[in-house]
């Protein structure tokens, strides 16, 4: 449990520093193609890790095609609706509208998978989620389309975790991302034909190290979810949330208020709950 929580710390802080990168391109390309040039970057990237892993991945395609085809599409929607939200919203708000995730993986994983939930791991993920809606604050925060869509990307990427966990138990973490990446791709073809707009050099730069640093966080993310139950992850997800703020506070000059210090709090006292014997 504990490699899988460090996995996840590594994790937020890719995922934070990604969305540093791609604000600054967010504002001069439209989102949809931007998600597409760092998925085709991110396949590329990973597909040159190794010939095994390129095997692998064609034998996976090969056996669950069409379960990677529907986690592909909901992937896409996931980032795409992540991407939009952070064009409008501060770090930290966003990514704990994101973390609807923490309480959507757990049902699903109980509903779905049959994870057995014990009393320590819902009693954990209600702090969390209590840690994450007082750094969220929204009785202050203006509830914009933005925020919803931190949401919906939340909902969506549950729906990913859930529908590729079992693959998990016969393929390594970086080949399913891989499969499922190259699912995706399909799908953000087709959505980029009316929106393509023109790149310009220097925006290839921030483009790239947004697709590496958003690989390098999916990578720690899929790592963790082979290595414990999907609704004991979901859980440990929650630790990305200061690790945004953070970030945010100090890369991008968002203020840090009372309600994020006490959120954190919950949310490190829902986690050790969560990670208690027989959690």
């Amino acid at each position: 449990m504990t490699a899988a929580l460090l996995l996840q710390v590594l994790s937020g802080g890719f995922f934070a520093a990604s969305t540093g990168s791609f604000r600054q391109i967010a504002l001069r390309l439209p989102a949809l193609q931007v998600n597409f040039i760092v998925l085709a970057i991110a396949c590329v990237l990973l597909a040159l890790y190794g010939t095994k892993q390129r095997q692998e991945t064609y034998a996976l395609v090969a056996q669950h095609g069409r379960r990677l085809l529907i986690a592909g599409f909901v992937n896409f929607a996931a980032v795409l609706t992540w991407f939009i939200s952070i064009t409008g919203a501060a770090l930290a708000p966003a990514t704990a509208g994101f973390y609807v995730k923490i309480v959507s993986t757990v049902v699903l994983s109980a509903l779905v998978l049959k994870d057995p939930v014990w009393p320590y791991r819902i009693s954990g993920a209600i702090v969390v989620l209590l840690g994450v809606i007082t750094t969220l604050s929204l009785v202050s925060i203006n509830m914009s389309y933005h925020i919803y869509a931190a949401i919906l990307s939340g909902l969506l990427a549950s729906c990913t975790v859930v529908t590729i966990k079992p693959l998990y138990e016969r393929f390594p973490p970086q080949v399913v991302l891989l499969a499922l990446l190259l699912a995706a791709l399909p799908w953000g073809a087709l959505s980029i034909i009316p929106v393509w707009t023109a790149i310009e050099p220097e925006q290839f730069a921030p483009l790239f190290t947004t697709s590496v640093l958003m690989l390098c966080a999916q990578v720690f993310a899929m790592a963790a979810y082979a290595l414990a139950r999907a609704s004991l992850v979901a859980t440990f997800e929650a630790v990305r949330l200061p690790v945004a703020a953070l970030y945010g506070a100090l890369l991008l000059g968002e203020p840090v208020a009372t309600p994020f210090i006490i959120g954190t709090l919950l949310i490190v006292l829902g986690l050790s709950i969560a990670c208690k014997q027989g959690a």
